[in-house]
């Protein structure tokens, strides 16, 4: 999450805000990693990306995208692998619920992961940087007991959802294209 500090002396520096998180280099929160220095023109592309794809608010979008680069670096998962989970999910949106109890951007169910949730508000999993952290937790864990394959894993946070690895590694592609490119691409 990006400190209210840095949004402040980014705006007094006439920086955009998406730059500000070079302007500390200490997370605000435990669990959270800044988004670092390369990283910043695709953070850009990926948040413009968002909020014309899927008609999110730019803030909104960049919240989302740099909740996720940061708890990529904490997991050590790829960033745009959690963006792909997240557009299948919620659709982007941080107050999606499902029928199944299945809260927020990453879709994360309180009742099955009462142990990433401790000390929490039962409103929290719809903050985008506590729903993105839980659920790339629960993905890490998921990717660490199938031995980093990516697809097990995936059929396992999707509670086994019909050709869901498939519909992920094709959204995890596009993302990746516009992370990777200054021209991004629907």
């Amino acid at each position: 999450m990006m400190g209210l500090h840095r949004r402040l002396l980014a705006v007094a520096l006439g920086l955009p805000l998406v730059t500000a998180v070079l302007l500390v280099p200490v997370a605000d929160a435990q669990d959270e990693a800044p988004v670092m220095q390369g990283d910043a023109a695709a953070v850009e592309r990926l948040t413009a990306h968002i909020a014309e794809t899927w008609k999110t608010p730019l803030p909104a979008a960049q919240r989302i995208v740099e909740a996720a680069f940061s708890q990529a670096q904490v997991q050590g998962i790829s960033p745009t692998l959690i963006l792909a989970v997240v557009a299948q999910e919620s659709s982007f949106k941080p107050t999606a619920r499902s029928s199944y109890g299945a809260e927020g951007l990453m879709q994360v169910s309180a009742r099955h992961h009462p142990d990433k949730l401790k000390g929490l508000r039962r409103d929290a999993l719809l903050k985008p940087e506590i729903n993105i952290r839980v659920g790339t937790q629960v993905l890490a864990e998921y990717l660490q007991d199938h031995a980093g394959r990516i697809d097990p894993a995936l059929r396992k946070y999707s509670g086994n959802a019909r050709a869901y690895p498939q519909k992920i590694r094709a959204a995890w592609a596009k993302f990746e294209k516009v992370r990777r490119t200054d021209v991004p691409s629907a």
